[in-house]
């Protein structure tokens, strides 16, 4: 690997870029935050209260201190809520969640951004990409409230961003900016964990020499930190694997009970199909198919196919691991767990850069109406 991982290629986004991103991105999001405070809308979920009140109980319980992170939701989420909840006004308003939430859908537009910028050598398709993001109604209410999914999607954005990278140059800034990412996902998240293994080989494919070697180095430091977490519990529990088979993992919650996709993988993947036309819109996900046909290109292939993961983990969780997914529209006809099928806004969103690179040059200008069409469905019903 070389000893750094920076190019001083055109296909970068420059820093003005990231400026005029970022500032877009933080006032997208604040109207997103004074919308949902607005109408109360920040505690809805019971999860979102239960994150801040695990945070808030590392500082203020009968038994303040580490092991009041508890040993099933991993900690990203909790720790980046410690500044703010020891504010009565914070905490108890939600707030304390929605800024540093927030604060991550800024950091996942932004390298999103980059990323797109890289592969597609184009700030037009990169913009689209951005846009086809951060302008979904669903995402923009979970960068408003207290959840764990955008702080995973900053870190996946943080991920992608890495592995194009180093695709490019084999730099050890890349090597190590991966590996922090994976640390970020697999501590926020347990799609981020099954991630792992695949990014080593996205490294270790596109390494120029000694490419055992490299997936090896990156899936041994990678994994610290789910050994980490098996550590936590141990420490928390006495049982390393509490957080799958201990009294309040997915499987005790479940117990029993069977749900639509349980050991039936057609099912299974038509529950999560459903889930996810529901957070990212029908016209985003024809989109991203669209896209992902049209990234004949190796560098583009690997990286949209790199996002596809986290939608296949999902279809797996409810196949194999107790995770049901309700939607409205199929049997019980109810809500649960739907927010699951907000990942696939990054994977289409992403693709979509591929269908703006295919429209030829004197046209290309018209792609920013895929946004318009992304959002159709949210534009027609409200």
């Amino acid at each position: 690997m070389k000893s750094s991982g920076v190019s001083q290629s055109s296909d970068r986004a420059t820093g003005l870029e990231l400026i005029c991103v970022g500032l877009a991105l933080t006032l997208l999001v604040l109207a997103a935050d004074v919308y949902c405070y607005g109408r109360g809308f920040i505690l809805y979920y019971g999860d979102a209260e239960a994150h801040l009140n695990i945070s808030r109980s590392v500082i203020d319980s009968r038994t303040p201190g580490y092991d009041q992170l508890g040993s099933v939701w991993l900690p990203v989420l909790h720790v980046l809520c410690l500044p703010f909840v020891g504010s009565d006004v914070l905490w108890s308003s939600g707030l304390a969640g929605t800024i540093p939430v927030s604060l991550c859908f800024v950091i996942a537009g932004l390298f999103l951004y980059s990323a797109g910028k890289l592969t597609y050598a184009s700030s037009l398709a990169a913009t689209v990409v951005l846009a086809c993001f951060a302008l979904n109604p669903n995402l923009l209410y979970l960068a408003a409230i207290p959840m764990t999914e955008l702080v995973f999607l900053a870190g996946l954005a943080l991920l992608l961003y890495a592995g194009i990278s180093f695709q490019r140059d084999n730099g050890q800034r890349a090597f190590w900016f991966g590996v922090f990412s994976c640390w970020w996902v697999s501590l926020t998240r347990y799609e981020g964990w099954f991630l792992i293994p695949f990014a080593a080989a996205w490294f270790g494919f596109s390494a120029r020499r000694k490419r055992l070697w490299t997936s090896i180095a990156f899936v041994s430091f990678a994994s610290l930190a789910p050994i980490y977490w098996l550590a936590h519990n141990w420490f928390i529990t006495g049982n390393p694997f509490d957080f799958f088979n201990g009294p309040y993992s997915p499987h005790a919650i479940q117990g029993n009970r069977n749900y639509p996709g349980y050991h039936d993988w057609k099912t299974a993947f038509a529950y999560y199909t459903e889930a996810a036309k529901l957070c990212a819109g029908p016209c985003l996900l024809i989109f991203g198919a669209v896209g992902l046909l049209l990234s004949r290109f190796r560098h583009t292939l690997l990286a949209v196919a790199f996002l596809l993961l986290p939608l296949l983990f999902y279809v797996w969780s409810i196949h194999s691991s107790s995770v049901p997914v309700f939607v409205p529209t199929l049997w019980p006809n109810s809500y649960y767990n739907t927010r699951y099928g907000i990942v696939a806004v990054v994977w289409a969103a992403f693709a979509c850069g591929a269908i703006v690179m295919a429209v030829p040059a004197r046209w290309r200008r018209f792609a920013l109406v895929l946004p318009v069409l992304v959002l159709s469905p949210w534009l027609i019903h409200p």
